[in-house]
């Protein structure tokens, strides 16, 4: 896992697995991230604040478009999950779509419909932070 900003943002992405990510800025206040693998965090920042920007972010179980958010997105529960940590985040899946609001989060498995938008329990969000802060490997202790 390693932080480092987007393109033209000051905003910090961080990915467990080296590689993992692709980040390309298109254009300004335009930002795309595809991630192939893995939990990531995705903080908001500067170019949420372009007029038109639009951030879209594409996992192998969804698209997911942030507006002035942090959100958590990865493997759990034998699903992938996304979660809100601020602002607002819509997931699409291949069979429908959900938006979250700060503290909800939703699971896809493999039909790719996004499940009931639910706020996680603590213990969940505890879990899902694990998987991408620092110094704390993946099955660490």
């Amino acid at each position: 896992m390693r932080p480092f900003p987007s393109p033209s943002d000051s905003a910090p992405f961080r990915e467990r697995a080296p590689g993992a990510a692709i980040i390309r800025a298109s254009a300004r206040g335009k930002l795309a991230i595809r991630i192939a693998k893995g939990a990531f965090l995705y903080v908001g920042g500067l170019i949420e604040g372009e007029p038109g920007a639009k951030v879209r972010m594409r996992t192998p179980a969804a698209a997911i478009g942030v507006r002035g958010t942090t959100v958590w997105g990865g493997p759990i529960d034998k699903g992938f999950g996304v979660l809100a940590l601020s602002g607002e985040v819509t997931v699409t899946g291949r069979r429908g779509t959900v938006t979250l609001k700060q503290g909800e989060g939703t699971m896809l498995f493999a039909d790719g419909k996004p499940r009931r938008v639910v706020t996680w329990p603590a213990a969940k969000v505890q879990r899902a932070i694990a998987t991408i802060a620092f110094g704390n490997p993946p099955g660490g202790h």
